[in-house]
């Protein structure tokens, strides 16, 4: 029997005395597990997943909680019982193959690649994170947003049977919050990954509630650069997505957006502007190459949905008040407000120049931009409103 048929009878035996039944989903032919009451003969992740809106009908809190209040209660659930607060890193602190941080995980990216030597502290952590290859999915997708808070427990050295018992209480502490694990089905798999220091094969369950996928518990072995072999507990959830599963409001953004300005704004540019803002708030300055780059693309896509400048800026203003709340600014808000709309002007400019084939902008405001246009060169006010509009 190799080690991942040990991990899986392990599981089984560790599940199935917790009650949960061992079944076969019948589209993708994945091995998941599900409560006595729940007979879905599906395991409900992805394609799966035929209503993924199916807990929006579920029993909710008769108060909603917010996407703060949740991370604070699971930040004292997991502080009590002895595990380590660990500080987020700036998404920018990256050390593998990605630009960005992208998950919880890449905080032990020191001691993968040998910075660091590897500790056996049970570690919680809060850790903003950006997936760009999300950027664009919020149009279509709820549920999905490109920035978003990976809240994890990490264990280096840990035995398969000490990952099943942190599992444990994950799924203990997602029903205090009130997901009824009835309504759960834990979806099972093996992956082959490499994060750049070599192959490895890692065991992942996914945790499913309602047709919503909140998260997974994966383990493995993974090779380092100079602390050999070590094994890697890795149970990480969206928070956002939990705090939806818990609060159940119609729409995920509404839990992100202000309750009370730019709630008429499509939320593919909420997701530009929250994701922008994290971008800054971590220091990240405009560029042709590299982060800055994804920074500009983000700006373009805020100019296209033709958001005004005001509004611009006080969303802006309340994203980097919610991204503090996790992560020390390197740049503060005026100045994050400052240098995008610096781009927007610069980007609306480049428009007009190209629509009306005039000379460029000389580093001047946009209204002084148009100015010059109207009563030096004679472009009618119409054309200009035209392209703006």
């Amino acid at each position: 029997m190799d080690t991942v048929e040990v991990w899986a009878k392990l599981l089984y035996e560790f599940l199935v005395s917790r009650k949960w039944e061992h079944r076969v989903c019948s589209d993708c032919g994945n091995v998941f597990f599900a409560k006595g009451r729940n007979e879905t003969k599906v395991c409900q992740r992805g394609k799966c997943s035929h209503d993924p809106l199916k807990f929006l009908s579920l029993s909710k809190r008769r108060i909603p909680l917010s996407v703060s209040m949740v991370a604070e209660n699971l930040k004292t659930a997991f502080r009590t019982s002895g595990y380590a607060f660990v500080d987020a890193v700036s998404v920018t602190a990256a050390i593998g193959a990605t630009d960005l941080i992208g998950a919880g995980v890449q905080s032990l990216e020191p001691v993968l690649f040998g910075k660091e030597l590897p500790t056996s502290d049970s570690q919680f952590l809060l850790q903003p994170s950006i997936r760009m290859k999300h950027f664009g999915s919020s149009k279509h997708t709820e549920g999905n947003s490109t920035a978003f808070v990976n809240i994890c427990s990490l264990h280096v050295k840990d035995s398969f049977e000490r990952h099943l018992k942190h599992l444990d209480f994950w799924l203990q502490a997602l029903s205090e919050l009130g997901l009824f694990m009835g309504n759960v089905t834990l979806m099972c798999r093996t992956s082959d990954e490499d994060w750049g220091n070599g192959p490895f094969r890692q065991f992942e369950v996914f945790v499913i509630y309602g047709g919503l996928e909140l998260g997974d518990a994966s383990y493995g072995f993974l090779p380092t650069q100079k602390n050999g072999v070590i094994s890697v507990s890795d149970i990480g959830f969206g928070l956002e997505r939990i705090t939806w599963a818990v609060s159940k409001l119609p729409s995920y953004f509404d839990l992100l957006r202000p309750i009370t300005f730019g709630f008429l704004l499509d939320k593919h540019c909420h997701d530009a502007l929250r994701t922008a803002a994290l971008l800054m708030h971590c220091g990240v300055e405009m560029s042709n190459v590299g982060v800055g780059f994804q920074l500009r693309k983000l700006c373009r896509a805020i100019v296209e949905e033709r958001v005004g400048t005001f509004e611009a800026c006080e969303l802006l203003r309340y994203y980097c008040d919610f991204w503090s709340r996790f992560l020390e600014h390197r740049k503060s808000s005026l100045w994050v407000v400052e240098t995008c709309q610096k781009e927007i002007a610069r980007l609306t400019q480049a428009g007009i120049t190209n629509a009306l084939k005039v000379p460029r902008s000389e580093q001047e405001t946009t209204e002084a931009y148009a100015a010059r246009l109207v009563y030096n060169l004679g472009v009618p006010v119409g054309s200009i409103r035209k392209v703006l509009s």
